[in-house]
């Protein structure tokens, strides 16, 4: 089954409440909570104010988006634990360190795998998984980069991967980068950009039409339930979002 979602930090200007009011207006039956600005580590009352919101709703708490980046001190990493429990999210989104894969050295790429590697542990000991999101600047900037994690941390059985499209690889390559995945794929960000003249046009997510269908096409061919949840939506416009939702809940039928 995929269920369709919403980034939170896509409307980070909206409150919590806001954002699950949007959720139930377009649809959408399940968030990503960021932890930048609607639910901070260091704010317990916060996530459990959000929790509950969400339980009243109807809601699924899909994953709790930290900005946790493997390497960062542990006990940074534990006040993301203590909200993800209080939020009842299933999955922790952590970033695969502070450098791309390219400026790594060695070094330093054997701290980032050994912190994620604690990480899991941390979050295994909770009954929690944690996911690394495809990003630029980490670990997961390139096909060889994610790879070569894959193998790395294989005995984290905990430690999932987001799936977001690079719309300036082309459609093969991007297809190809999710399927790298096999069956450690979580979550997917779903939104539709252009790579025009070195700069990113956010785009209605139905021009992605080709793409996506594939995409959730092999969603659909999995076992476990996933959440296509959407992001960067254009001007950061609830309206917008409103339109993307009716595309992605009209795929998804």
């Amino acid at each position: 089954m995929v269920v369709p979602g919403l980034v939170s930090v896509s409307f980070r200007a909206l409150s919590p409440k806001h954002i699950v009011a949007l959720c139930q207006r377009t649809g959408l039956r399940a968030v990503e909570w960021g932890g930048d600005v609607h639910v901070p580590p260091t704010d317990p009352a916060r996530a459990d104010e959000v929790y509950k919101m969400c339980r009243a709703a109807g809601l699924q708490v899909a994953a709790y988006g930290s900005y946790y980046r493997a390497g960062q001190p542990d006990a940074a990493f534990e006040a993301v634990l203590e909200a993800a429990q209080r939020l009842e999210a299933p999955i922790i989104r952590i970033w695969a360190g502070e450098c791309g894969s390219e400026a790594c050295d060695e070094e330093q790429r054997a701290r980032v795998v050994d912190s994620l590697m604690r990480c899991a542990r941390k979050a295994g000991a909770r009954g929690l998984k944690i996911a690394l999101e495809y990003h630029g600047g980490t670990l997961t900037d390139r096909r060889d980069s994610v790879r070569r994690l894959l193998v790395e941390t294989r005995q984290a059985e905990n430690l999932t991967f987001y799936w977001q499209p690079r719309w300036d690889w082309g459609q093969q390559e991007r297809m190809g980068s999710m399927w790298d995945l096999e069956n450690r794929l979580s979550h997917v960000h779903v939104f539709t950009w252009l790579h025009q003249n070195g700069q990113v046009i956010r785009q209605p997510l139905e021009a992605g039409e080709d793409m996506w269908l594939q995409v959730l096409d092999e969603l659909r061919g999995r076992e476990e339930e996933r959440c296509a949840m959407l992001e960067f939506v254009e001007n950061d416009d609830p309206a917008a979002l409103e339109r993307d939702a009716r595309t992605l809940l009209k795929w998804l039928r």
